[in-house]
């Protein structure tokens, strides 16, 4: 009987150890969520003025170079850059990222409805691998195919 009862206290620690394991990693997912994500509860100047991930203020304009390229170079370009080119679509350049994709154009510029890119990222398709994008990146992008996609 001592031993059925040291393997019950065994199989008792080994699941306890696995609770506790998958316990935390939600947390750590969680924690991870919303640490990219705008408080509800903001002061000061309201979402108009926020500023985005990037730097920039929603209200303001959205620059390639310095709001829209950076995110492409952290999230994007492992699967879509230089070295590799999935699906045809190059993103480390303003150029090549409006050449498009084996389907075509990607972006069209002053609708984010129409632009490949900007649902494949709202969808939640892209990326792949890694984590989804912030919506504030997501808004980024966005912002700025509405503002015309400009090469700035």
């Amino acid at each position: 009987m001592f031993a059925s009862l040291h393997e019950m206290h065994s199989i008792f620690r080994a699941r306890r150890g696995l609770f506790l394991l998958v316990t935390a990693v939600a947390l750590m997912i969680l924690l991870a969520a919303c640490s990219g994500q705008p408080s509800s509860s903001s002061s000061g100047s309201g979402a108009g003025g926020a500023p985005s991930a990037s730097g920039s203020s929603a209200g303001g304009a959205v620059s390639y170079s310095s709001d829209v390229l950076p995110i492409f170079q952290s999230r994007c370009t492992s699967c879509h850059g230089s070295g590799r080119v999935s699906g045809g679509l190059n993103l480390t350049s303003y150029a090549s990222l409006m050449s498009g994709s084996q389907h075509g154009a990607v972006i069209v510029p002053g609708d984010p409805n129409a632009s490949r890119l900007v649902q494949m990222v709202v969808q939640g398709n892209m990326p792949k691998r890694g984590p989804l994008l912030l919506n504030s990146q997501i808004q980024t992008i966005s912002d700025w195919v509405k503002a015309g996609a400009p090469d700035n």
